[in-house]
C-alpha cells in the first residue's frame, strides 16, 4: 500500500511539473514571437510641428539625356574596342572641341547561328560599357548615338539571308528597349547595310527588309532611327531604295585604290551628298549625314586599307569637303577614337574643331 501511495505521488509531481514547463514555454514562445499583423491595433499617428523628414538620396540609375534638338549634328565616333583605355576621356574631349553629339560604333558580326550579335563576346561586354558612354556624355551635355558598325577582322557572312534577317530583326528591337530606356537620340541600326559582313551579296533585298528592321528597331524605341548607305551603292550601282519612314540617312566614303585616288576623294564626297540628298528628298527623309568617312593617315593600320596617305593630305582633304560640302548636309560624324580612320591628336582634328565651331 505504501509503494501504491509513493507511485500516485511520484506521478502527480510528474505530471504538475509538466503543466509548469508547458506554461513557462507556452510564455516564452508568445513572448519571443511577434503578433501576427492581423492581431494589431490600428495605429494613430500623431502630428508633430518642426519635424524636417530627411531626403532619400539614391544615385540616378543613368543621367538624363539633354533636353534640346540638334539642328546640326556635330558628332565624333568613339569606337570603344578601339581603345579600351582612353574611350571615356575622348568623351570629354569631344565636348571641348565643340561636338554636340558622340557617336558610339559597335562593333558587330555575324555569329555561327547565321545572326547579328555584338563582337568582342565574351571578353568585351558591350551593355555596362555602352551605359557608362551613354552617362559620361549625358553628364557633358552631349546627345548620344548608337550605330552598328561591322567588325573587319571576321570571315563570317550570312549564309540564309532570309533566316538571317528574320534574327536581325529580334536583335534590332532589342536594341530599341535599351535605346529607349537609356535616352539615346539616335539609333543607326546599320552604318553600312550594303557591307561585305551583312548584305553584299543580297542587295537586291534590301529594300525587302528594310521596314521589317524599322518596324522592330521602333517598337520600343521612339526616338530617331537612321540607316547606312555606301558610295559604291548609291553611285556606282545606282541603287534606289525605299527608305520611307526613317528619320535620318548616314552616307558612307571611303577611298579604294585605282577607283578612287585620295586626291579624287573630295569629289567623290560630293557627288555622293548629292545622290543622297536626292534618295533623302524622294522619300520624304528629312536629315541627311556625312557619316562613315574619312582618309587614314596611320601607315600601320590594323586591317588592310587599299589607301594610306601622309597627314597633311588627310587635312588637306578634310578641309576641301568642309569648305564644300558643309552647309550641303544636316550634319557630319568625324571618325575620332576608332581603329582606322581616325583624327584624334593628328592635324585633321583641328579640320573638324573648325567646322563643328561655324556649323
Amino acid at each position: 500500500m505504501k509503494k501504491f501511495t509513493l507511485t500516485v505521488i511520484t506521478v502527480v509531481y510528474i505530471l504538475l511539473a509538466i503543466a509548469v514547463i508547458s506554461i513557462l514555454a507556452s510564455e516564452f514562445l508568445f513572448k519571443a514571437q511577434p503578433k501576427e499583423r492581423f492581431f494589431e491595433a490600428p495605429q494613430v499617428a500623431q502630428f508633430v510641428e518642426n519635424v524636417t523628414i530627411p531626403e532619400t538620396k539614391t544615385t540616378p540609375k543613368f543621367y538624363p539625356a539633354p533636353d534640346f534638338e540638334l539642328v546640326y549634328v556635330k558628332g565624333l565616333v568613339i569606337d570603344p574596342m578601339a581603345n579600351l583605355s582612353s574611350y571615356m576621356q575622348a568623351i570629354q574631349e569631344a565636348k571641348a572641341l565643340g561636338a554636340n553629339l558622340i557617336t558610339i560604333a559597335l562593333e558587330t558580326q555575324v555569329s555561327d547561328k547565321d545572326a547579328l550579335e555584338f563582337a568582342g563576346q565574351p571578353t568585351f561586354d558591350w551593355k555596362p560599357v555602352a551605359i557608362a558612354m551613354i552617362n559620361e556624355a549625358h553628364r557633358n551635355g552631349l546627345q548620344v548615338e548608337l550605330r552598328l558598325i561591322a567588325k573587319r577582322d571576321t570571315s563570317r557572312t550570312p549564309k540564309n539571308i532570309t533566316q538571317y534577317a528574320a534574327r536581325t530583326s529580334v536583335f534590332f528591337k532589342g536594341l530599341g528597349d535599351f535605346a529607349q530606356e537609356y535616352e539615346v537620340y539616335m539609333l543607326t541600326i546599320y552604318e553600312n547595310i550594303e557591307d561585305e559582313y551583312a548584305f553584299y551579296n543580297y542587295k537586291d533585298r534590301i529594300g525587302e527588309f528594310l521596314p521589317v528592321f524599322l518596324g522592330n528597331a521602333t517598337y520600343f524605341y521612339k526616338g530617331k532611327v537612321g540607316i547606312g548607305f555606301s558610295d559604291n551603292s548609291l553611285i556606282d550601282d545606282k541603287k534606289t531604295y525605299d527608305v520611307s519612314g526613317f528619320d535620318y540617312l548616314i552616307l558612307n566614303s571611303y577611298p579604294v585604290y585605282k577607283k578612287v585616288p585620295w586626291g579624287d576623294y573630295p569629289q567623290r564626297v560630293a557627288d555622293l551628298i548629292g545622290v543622297g540628298t536626292k534618295l533623302a528628298n524622294r522619300h520624304g527623309v528629312k536629315t541627311v549625314i556625312l557619316g562613315g568617312w574619312g582618309l587614314n593617315s596611320n601607315p600601320t593600320p590594323p586591317y588592310y586599307i587599299s589607301v594610306t596617305v601622309g597627314q597633311e593630305q588627310e587635312k588637306s582633304a578634310y578641309e576641301n569637303i568642309k569648305s564644300k560640302q558643309m552647309s550641303k548636309v544636316d550634319g557630319v560624324t568625324v571618325a575620332y577614337v576608332t581603329k582606322a580612320y581616325g583624327v584624334r591628336g593628328r592635324p585633321a582634328e583641328e579640320v573638324a574643331r573648325d567646322w563643328f565651331s561655324s556649323a
